[in-house]
């Protein structure tokens, strides 16, 4: 985790969660919306963003490292 000199918060995906091997793109999920719908392993990645993504902001503000 590393806080760049604008001040965004760049961290790691969480490569290590299943899903993200699944959804087998290394910039994290994405959907092409011609394709249709999103399928089940894109929501999954997705959700997994999401958390990671809540996760880290609770950490940062409670004043703890993610």
């Amino acid at each position: 985790m590393r806080i760049g000199n604008d001040e965004q918060v760049v961290g790691p995906r969480g490569d290590a969660d299943p899903t993200q091997f699944q959804s087998g793109n290394p910039y994290g999920s994405s959907h092409v919306v011609g394709d249709g719908p999103p399928g089940e392993v894109i929501l999954q990645a997705a959700r997994h963003q999401a958390r990671r993504v809540v996760d880290v902001a609770a950490h940062l503000k409670a004043g703890r490292v993610a």
